[in-house]
């Protein structure tokens, strides 16, 4: 998942680590807290984001038109898609990996209700409209979302839930009961001021290129606008 912190040793191994009672947990370290803020926001609109704009929105649309088959083409449809993106991606940065990955996981355009279940296995949409993908077997996008979490002593592995809290709380039910449960490691020590700190600056950072993001969208739509200009104006001649 993007821009999440390192993980710390506990969780080093995966985001799921053991519990002292033979379950999972989320980590107590910068990352755990995270991705749980991430599941707790999942299915409720956000209102700490910014989303992306109009001119981004297009700007994304016209470059999937370029790189992807199937693309509903005209200005109505390209507008109806614009706005689509503009109820669920939150920001500019998720919206470049959105396209990103939509051109290197489908073959072809694959409709933007997929597109929305992309960004779904690995964001929390600003509107709170969740779906699952259509396309990948079990709602399991290949290096997007977690694997299921399994019992430890089923003998096919079988799935247990979609929900991870719900799938957590039947695997630590299960590992519990298990003799030869592995011993929990140590809690983390508490982030200290200086991690707090470098996280801070990332975070700084990465507004600081979200910005120059929108600059760049906002210099490349009024160029686009010159160049429309200068060829009407020579055709009209």
């Amino acid at each position: 998942m993007a821009n999440l912190p390192a993980a710390c040793r506990r969780c080093a191994a995966g985001d799921w680590p053991y519990a002292p009672n033979g379950g999972v947990e989320r980590c107590d370290c910068l990352r755990g807290r995270q991705l749980l803020y991430i599941a707790e926001c999942r299915g409720r609109r956000r209102d700490d984001v910014p989303g992306v704009t109009e001119v981004q929105a297009a700007l994304a649309i016209e470059e999937l038109a370029v790189m992807m088959p199937f693309v509903p083409d005209g200005d109505i449809a390209h507008a109806l898609l614009a706005r689509e993106l503009m109820r669920f991606v939150c920001d500019a940065e998720e919206l470049a990996w959105l396209v990103r990955q939509l051109v290197l996981r489908y073959a072809k355009w694959p409709g933007m209700r997929e597109a929305r279940a992309l960004y779904c296995a690995a964001f929390s949409p600003m509107d709170g409209q969740i779906v699952e993908t259509a396309v990948y077997d079990d709602g399991i996008i290949p290096g997007v979302c977690e694997p299921p979490h399994l019992l430890a002593d089923s003998p096919r592995g079988g799935r247990i839930s979609r929900d991870p809290r719900e799938a957590g709380l039947i695997r630590a039910l299960g590992d519990a009961k298990r003799l030869n449960a592995p011993e929990a490691l140590p809690l983390p020590d508490p982030p200290s001021e200086e991690e707090e700190r470098i996280w801070e600056q990332k975070r700084l950072e990465l507004d600081r290129l979200r910005e120059e993001r929108m600059r760049e969208d906002e210099a490349r739509k009024s160029r686009i606008r010159a160049e429309i200009e200068r060829l009407t104006k020579g055709g009209a001649a």
